[in-house]
């Protein structure tokens, strides 16, 4: 099974992400244009258990309707997380192709 690291900006929260993702898109949603500035965020989405916080802490926080996670000391946003999501974990593109 593959295994992929990702970490926020500042490298204080690191995550393994094991196996595929089960889909991956653009959202276009108020929310995701409203934390980031832009038109669309790349998604990916993963099972709640594929996905490990290995170092740092996250704080989570809600700007609309979704509960985020992001860096305690850089602020990167991590992932979503909320009560109809609980199976899934829903994380930045961008992570998954940094270093």
């Amino acid at each position: 099974m593959k295994t992929t690291e990702i970490s926020c900006l500042c490298g204080a929260v690191r995550a393994q992400l094991k196996g595929e993702p089960i889909a991956q898109f653009y959202c276009h949603c108020d929310d995701c244009q409203a934390t980031s500035g832009g038109a669309y965020v790349g998604v990916a989405v993963y099972p709640t258990e594929a996905v490990q916080v290995t170092q740092g802490k996250l704080v989570t926080w809600t700007l609309k309707t979704l509960p985020r996670q992001r860096c305690a000391t850089c602020g990167t946003h991590i992932m979503v997380v909320g009560l109809r999501l609980m199976l899934f974990k829903l994380l930045k593109l961008a992570l998954i192709a940094l270093p």
